[in-house]
Formats: structure tokens, C-alpha cells, sequence
């Protein structure tokens, strides 16, 4: 399980770089990577869609994005969770609201070293 080797995050950031680095492989390893690729659209089928191809990949993304965002919450503090998942529709915004917190944090962290 790639998962497995990710360490919880702690709330403060404290261990963000390694935190990040192993998350980045673990999500490359499952191939679950494209969730966190901010050029990747999925193409949402429209009401009446009847191409099954579509609805095929539609129905792996939806899960593939529910087993991100278990395997990510899993990992975080309960505060943490609460503001990063707040009105946040995809593994990927969540994902860009934790970089922007922690690697601010990480980098005043190394500053004040």
C-alpha cells in the first residue's frame, strides 16, 4: 500500500516537505496522479449521455476522486481537514489550499532557522 508510508501531516506544518514528497509518490503510484494534475479536465457527460465510453471514464474519475480524498483526509489533522475541505468540489482544490498553507508556513519555518 502507497499509502501506508505517508506520514500524517502535523497541524503545524512542521513536517510538510517530507509530508509532501511522500504523498507526491504515493499518488504517482497508484495512478491516481491526474487528481492532482491541474491541466487534466475530465469531461463531464451531458443529462442524456449515452456514449459509454464517457460515462465509463466519468464513473472511474468520480471513484478514483473519492479514493483520493479518503486516503488524503486520513492523513490530516481534524482542524486542518475542516478549512481545507470547506466548499472545495475536488481532491485538487483541496490539494492547492494545502500547498498555499503549508509551504508558506514551511518557508518562514526555514526562514526563522
Amino acid at each position: 500500500d502507497y499509502f501506508a508510508h505517508v506520514p500524517k501531516l502535523d497541524a503545524k506544518g512542521k513536517n510538510w516537505s517530507i509530508f509532501r514528497e511522500c504523498w507526491k509518490i504515493a499518488v504517482q503510484g497508484t495512478g491516481l496522479g491526474r487528481h492532482f494534475d491541474r491541466t487534466y479536465v475530465v469531461k463531464v457527460p451531458s443529462p442524456g449521455e449515452t456514449d459509454q465510453t464517457i460515462l465509463t471514464e466519468y464513473a472511474k474519475w468520480q471513484q478514483e476522486e473519492l479514493q483520493a480524498r479518503s486516503h488524503l483526509t486520513g492523513t490530516l489533522a481534524d482542524s486542518t481537514l475542516q478549512k481545507a475541505i470547506r466548499g472545495a468540489p475536488s481532491i485538487n482544490q483541496i490539494w492547492e489550499r494545502l500547498e498555499e498553507e503549508f509551504q508558506r508556513k514551511s518557508e518562514v519555518m526555514k526562514a526563522n532557522l
